[in-house]
């Protein structure tokens, strides 16, 4: 659905002139396109999630922290548009459902602990490439500077917040640990492939 759309997309900007019609270019546009769509089909689905479930501001925390440093650390990309989806919401649903069923049991402790294994995984293993959006050797000191300073304040206002009671501490909390899984999965990802290439040789 996403490549069609992002097809008739591609095609009104041809004709209407925005872009130029040549064919060296028209792969490179047409992803462009499809990652944008999927983007905002995303925030669409998160928004969607939090007013069915009367979680709006908790989507809108969400987003508003995740997107920001899933650009720096990099993680795990699934091999579909659709699979891309739908794993997200499943990763928000699962944050709201830990959030709602844990934020009265998570303590200062925990919220330190956390921190410390979010951004002790953060900071040795990001960035995390993607094949299809490779990060340039010169930007990766950056993207790892800014994963590791990002995670580090999403920690610290969590642990705050958990220290004052305020339930949002743990939202922050989780949505760093959603990141760090993430992380882990493309980690496990990537070693299926080696393992997987290294029996096609033998």
């Amino acid at each position: 659905m996403i490549e069609k759309l992002s097809r008739h997309i591609l095609q009104y900007l041809l004709h209407s002139g925005v872009i130029a019609d040549t064919n060296d270019e028209k792969e490179y546009y047409q992803y462009g396109i499809e990652i944008t769509v999927s983007s905002i089909l995303n925030i669409v689905l998160i928004l969607g999630i939090g007013l069915i479930t009367w979680n709006v501001f908790e989507s809108l925390i969400f987003l508003l922290l995740f997107i920001p440093i899933r650009q720096f650390t990099g993680g795990f990309h699934a091999s579909t548009y659709f699979k891309c989806n739908l794993s997200f919401c499943i990763l928000f649903s699962s944050v709201l459902i830990l959030y709602h069923f844990t934020k009265g049991f998570l303590n200062t402790y925990l919220s330190i602990l956390i921190t410390f294994i979010c951004v002790l995984l953060i900071t040795a293993e990001c960035p995390i490439e993607n094949k299809n959006k490779p990060i340039p050797e010169e930007r990766k000191k950056f993207h790892k500077i800014m994963a590791a300073l990002l995670s580090t304040i999403y920690g610290i206002v969590g642990i705050v917040l958990t220290a004052i009671s305020n339930k949002y501490g743990a939202l922050i909390l989780y949505t760093l640990a959603a990141v760090a899984m993430l992380i882990i999965a493309a980690m496990l990802q990537d070693r299926r492939c080696k393992y997987a290439k290294h029996k096609e040789k033998c």
